[in-house]
């Protein structure tokens, strides 16, 4: 007799904690901005941007010259916040690839039509020097 009560009390017991484990939970979900879930991606993306520049052997050869290690340098990138990144990133972007290349070009051509023009070199044969 002992033994079915003591069954009886455990079944109870079972039943209790089978049924409150069946319990639906309330799940919390709500929508984010488009703006929030974009910054967050262009984030991850411009970091591994900067990482991926870093890993490039011109640039660690350069480091290296300059006694830096690439590996302190790229740690450093993975703990910079959001902010540092976008901003270093923009510096990047801005900045002109091997210098002002363009610029450079305008202002030699200047500089050799008017040496053409005064008849110091005779580089473009467009250019006819001025006679004296």
């Amino acid at each position: 007799m002992k033994k079915t009560k003591l069954y009886s009390h455990l079944s109870g017991l079972m039943i209790a904690l089978i049924l409150s484990l069946q319990l639906p939970m309330a799940a919390q979900a709500s929508m984010i901005p488009t703006a929030t879930a974009l910054y967050s991606q262009k984030v991850t993306m411009d970091r591994a941007g900067l990482v991926a520049t870093l890993q490039q052997k011109v640039l660690q050869d350069k480091m290296l010259a300059l006694g830096v290690d690439p590996a302190v340098v790229t740690d450093r990138v993975k703990n910079m916040t959001d902010t540092e990144v976008a901003s270093l990133n923009e510096k990047i972007q801005t900045m002109p690839a091997g210098g002002d290349l363009i610029g450079l070009l305008v202002l030699l051509f200047i500089v050799f039509i008017i040496t053409d023009a005064l008849g110091v070199t005779d580089v473009f044969t467009f250019v006819h020097p001025i006679s004296r």
